[in-house]
């Protein structure tokens, strides 16, 4: 076992942080930070500002962050088609122009059209961090080819997402178990 623990803080690991409020990508290697970026564009609160945007639009009711975050949980995706797509979420509210009920119903497909923006941007941010990481030496890349990308936090849950960024990357993409807690533990103890 100790053998084993040893080969794996040898090599070098890109860690994924997908937060509510930031999402940061790392290369660690031995418990230390090699390289680190903070990935503006995207985070868990982008996306459930894109889903309070369209829901507003669509069904003309004032909701707020809590409804938002609640399609996404129930609902949220990266990718339209996926192998166990979850059951349509109803939201119902008053609508501004008549006061009379509307509801509005959200399906991952149409989730996935909405964080489609921020996806990308995220895809962009981190295959240039991805590409600059594995230009720092053959080792480091042969890590990342052999070991691929570990998401933690809340957003590393949304449907499709590892099989979206293993796709455009062409690396592969894992979720830790718990992610979100596993930052607070250590993701590589």
């Amino acid at each position: 076992l100790k053998n084993v623990a040893c080969v794996f803080y040898l090599k070098h690991h890109l860690i994924l942080d997908i937060g509510y409020g930031k999402t940061r990508v790392s290369l660690v290697k031995d418990s230390c930070v090699y390289k680190t970026k903070l990935l503006k564009s995207v985070s868990g609160e982008s996306w459930i500002s894109a889903i309070k945007t369209h829901i507003r639009t669509e069904s003309q009711v004032n909701y707020g962050k809590v409804t938002a975050e609640k399609a996404l949980i129930n609902v949220g995706s990266a990718m339209e088609n996926l192998l166990d797509p979850p059951v349509p979420f109803s939201i119902t509210g008053p609508s501004r122009m008549t006061g009379h009920l509307n509801t509005i119903v959200l399906d991952h497909k149409v989730l996935a059209d909405v964080l489609n923006p921020n996806l990308t941007l995220l895809e962009e941010e981190l295959s240039a961090f991805v590409h600059e990481a594995m230009s720092i030496s053959e080792d480091i890349s042969k890590d990342i080819i052999s070991e691929g990308i570990w998401m933690v936090g809340g957003g590393s849950r949304l449907r499709g997402l590892p099989e979206r960024l293993s796709n455009k990357l062409n690396v592969t993409v894992n979720t830790v178990n718990n992610p979100l807690h596993v930052i607070a533990r250590g993701a590589l103890c």
